[in-house]
């Protein structure tokens, strides 16, 4: 299996609002928080994910433009688990 090991800084941007993330994320150290901006420029905290949490797995999975922001709050180590490796996993497709 395809899996990426990153490190972000506090503040850093993990994925912006519209990307079409191509893996999920899992917290290995550190937190992030998941975010949204109104048009007013409010911003609203939707989750706080901490270590061994996963985070955009919805929209890796479909495909679709994320309509959230997921930040680093501390310095981070994220592993990124590549969905179209998953996807054409053996054991998937027995399921």
């Amino acid at each position: 299996m395809d899996l990426q090991l990153k490190k972000y800084k506090r503040n850093e941007i993990i994925y912006h609002m519209e990307d079409i993330p191509q893996a999920i994320g899992i917290v290995k150290e550190g937190s992030v928080i998941i975010e949204t901006v109104d048009f007013l420029g409010n911003v609203s905290l939707l989750s706080h994910i901490g270590p061994n949490q996963m985070f955009a797995e919805s929209y890796a999975l479909t495909k679709t433009p994320m309509y959230v922001y997921v930040r680093a709050i501390e310095d981070c180590t994220i592993q990124f688990l590549d969905v179209q490796t998953l996807e054409k996993s053996p054991e998937l497709k027995k399921a």
